[in-house]
């Protein structure tokens, strides 16, 4: 007599415990490249948004946010933490390491003429 708690292996399907998913082989490659260009593209001298819109819907935090998130669901793939650390420990550890980026990318703007703004910081 078979319970439903027996398990059966066989090669196909081995009875072991779930392994974390690997990044991809291009997941830290294209965060790299993501976070250069939005380096470069948030230190950019003089960079115009068009802030006619900019007082209706805070366009310039609106943007601030996507590409913070972006830079933290990039990093979440890429598995900062390794293979083998589970996933909400993968993705506490890309959201403290955008949060401290977002940080200091703002502080840095001021060395390039433009303006920090804590509250693009905090979007």
């Amino acid at each position: 007599m078979t319970h439903s708690t027996d398990v059966k292996t066989s090669p196909t399907h081995p009875a072991t415990t779930a392994r974390p998913a690997k990044a991809s082989p291009l997941a830290r490659p294209l965060v790299l490249a993501y976070w250069l260009a939005l380096a470069v593209g948030t230190h950019w001298p003089g960079l115009d948004l068009g802030y006619s819109l900019d007082v209706v819907f805070q366009l310039d935090k609106i943007l601030h946010a996507l590409a913070m998130g972006a830079l933290m669901l990039g990093l979440a793939w890429a598995r900062p933490l390794g293979s083998r650390a589970a996933w909400p420990a993968q993705a506490l550890a890309a959201c403290l390491i955008a949060s401290a980026y977002a940080v200091l990318d703002e502080l840095s703007q001021g060395w390039m003429d433009r303006i920090v703004s804590p509250a693009d910081a905090v979007a």
